[in-house]
């Protein structure tokens, strides 16, 4: 089942974000909220943890809210990374878009490349560009008194490349609200409307199935869709 934030069974730990505590942890293994940004001198990332270093092998986008998976040690993160190149990791997210999708739900098959001149941001480049896929669903629409509208998403990445689903997304012609680096101006300023809900993958030791989410944060612009966030559980 679903562990949410919250439970406790056999050696499965789940327990409330509150500060640095984990959403889940076993032995090597350890999912976080992502609240803030620790890096080593040469930047690479990691997350201090008493007298223990853990490091991030899937991570987000600086301004994406969600969960973070740390692993420590080389061993460990080459069967947890190994689990994500083979699309054996399920991942959900929700995004808060200006407008709305050409359709109820559906699928953005466009490759993506780095863009040489303005990065760090990523470009859909049919030549040189990889493979990149994103799925979208509704949740819900509103409009505020003018008319204009913003909509809540349910999203999966079927791959993970960088701002995959920011650029996509965006070629939706539905911007991600916040999102300066791809809309500066275009859409409103503030906290990315982009959240890392969900994780699903068996453990990389036990086989045991995880299933770990995580809730928006309860601030701009999540807050335009609280009621629908609260009946949905998401």
């Amino acid at each position: 089942g679903n562990s949410g934030l919250h439970g406790q069974s056999g050696e499965l730990r789940c327990v409330p974000y509150t500060g640095d505590n984990p959403v889940y942890q076993h032995g090597f293994l350890r999912v976080s909220d992502n609240r803030r940004h620790f890096v080593h001198a040469d930047g690479t990332p990691f997350f201090w943890l008493g007298d223990t270093a853990w490091e991030i092998f899937h991570r987000l986008d600086r301004d994406t809210s969600g969960l973070l998976v740390f692993a420590r040690g080389p061993e460990p993160r080459a069967l947890l990374g190994r689990a994500f190149e083979r699309s054996l990791v399920e991942k959900r997210y929700l995004a808060i878009v200006a407008g709305r999708p050409p359709a109820a739900h559906g699928k953005v098959h466009l490759p993506l490349a780095g863009d040489r001149d303005r990065p760090p941001r990523q470009r859909v480049d049919h030549v040189f560009g990889r493979r990149a896929a994103t799925a979208w669903r509704i949740l819900a629409t509103r409009c505020d008194p003018a008319g204009t509208a913003a909509s809540l998403l349910e999203i999966r990445p079927l791959t993970g490349r960088s701002h995959q689903i920011r650029v996509h997304l965006l070629w939706l012609g539905c911007p991600i609200i916040g999102d300066w680096l791809y809309s500066p101006g275009a859409v409103n300023q503030g906290t990315l409307g982009l959240h890392a809900a969900g994780l699903a993958f068996d453990h990389p030791l036990t086989g045991r199935r995880l299933e770990l989410t995580s809730a928006p944060p309860q601030a701009a612009p999540w807050d335009m869709f609280t009621t629908e966030l609260t009946a949905a559980s998401v």
